[in-house]
Parts: structure tokens; sequence; C-alpha cells
């Protein structure tokens, strides 16, 4: 009624008019400041318990105000200037040179609740969990087969559409996955990884042993 405008619900209705009155409801319980809303006194409390809700994703550092965070990252090029001191790759942000890091360390600090294997990286845990699961959330278009993995499904999806990106650069034979080039390249170079524990016999193929 004093400045026309409309809102959707009478509590936005009641915040806004305080804008046009002195009225302040919200008091500090520790220096007696007020305030209209009451989003402004939390905000206003941090000062009061130190709280440091926001963290700098470069260096670390946590401050009580998005607004100090946000004047805080001017001082980080956009350049990445943290190095690996063992390879000397370079990043941005420091949560991602210490994944980085477990490569160097062997570091494996997710393990699987089923079987116990254990992981560098939660993404390869969460892959693997697949294998303890029936879930199979992949989906054949064409023929509606499931699968637990994606990259299975891209290597079935080539049976439909008879696609063979990769080819044995010595006879030209062409194969839809890698895994059976590599399987057929053995016949040129005469690789026979699989030995018989017995006789000592070897074999290009597992199936064949």
């Amino acid at each position: 009624e004093v400045c026309e405008k409309k809102f959707s619900l009478m509590k936005y209705l009641k915040k806004h008019f305080a804008i046009h009155t002195a009225y302040k409801p919200f008091e500090c319980g520790i220096c007696k400041m007020k305030f209209r809303i009451n989003s402004d006194l939390k905000t206003h409390f941090r000062i009061h318990m130190g709280a440091k809700l926001y963290s700098c994703n470069v260096c670390e550092m946590k401050f009580r105000f998005k607004s100090d965070l946000n004047k805080h990252l001017l001082v980080h090029p956009s350049e990445k200037h943290l190095s690996c001191q063992l390879c000397g790759m370079k990043f941005q942000q420091i949560s991602n040179l210490n994944v980085h890091l477990k490569i160097h360390t062997g570091s494996k600090s997710y393990s699987c609740i089923v079987c116990e294997k254990k992981f560098r990286f939660k993404s390869v845990l969460n892959r693997h969990l697949l294998i303890h699961s029936n879930e199979k959330r992949f989906s054949c278009k064409f023929c509606e087969m499931k699968f637990k993995r994606n990259s299975n499904l891209n290597m079935h999806i080539k049976t439909h559409t008879g696609e063979k990106p990769f080819s044995c650069e010595i006879c030209n034979v062409n194969f839809s996955d890698v895994s059976n080039l590599k399987k057929h390249f053995m016949i040129h170079t005469g690789e026979k990884p699989f030995g018989c524990g017995f006789c000592k016999m070897q074999f290009r193929l597992n199936s064949d042993l």
C-alpha cells in the first residue's frame, strides 16, 4: 500500500514492508544490534561466533562472509600455479592436486564394503560396486538389452550398427572393439601369453588354455 509492489505470498510482503518502517524485530543477544530480517541477524552473528563457512577452493583459506571470499579469490590468478613436486604437473585447485598425488603415493583410501578391494578414486569404486549389484542401468535402444556399464553398452551397440573402427595395420581386418583387435594382432606377432602350468605349452587366448 506504500509503493504498490506486489508479492505472491504474505510473508514476502511483510518482509518487504519492513523497508518502509523502522521496525527491526530481530535483535542480536550479544551486542543488541537490531535487524529487519532474521537472515541478516544470522549473518551478523558469525562475527561473534567466528564461524567461517566459505572456503577458498585454491588455497583452502576460510572466511565468514561470501563477499570476503570473493575478494580473496582475486589474489589467485587464473593460470595453474600449484605444481606436483614429483612430476611437475600443474593445477589450479589444491583439491585437484591432492587427488593427483594419489597416483604417485599409491594411496587407496576408498574401500569396497563387499569385497574390501581398495581404490584410489571414489569414481572407480562406484564403478566397481556395479559388479556386486544386479542393477543394469544402461539399456540398448535397439534390442532393450541392459548392461551394468556404459562401456559394455557402447560395445554392444556396434553389433547393431556394424561399426568397426579398429583396424589391423598389417592385414586391414576391422574390429568393433580394441580387445578383439589385440587378440587378432597376436596372430601376426606370434605372441602366446597364456602358459600351461603342467606342460609349459603356450596359447594366444586364455580360452584355449
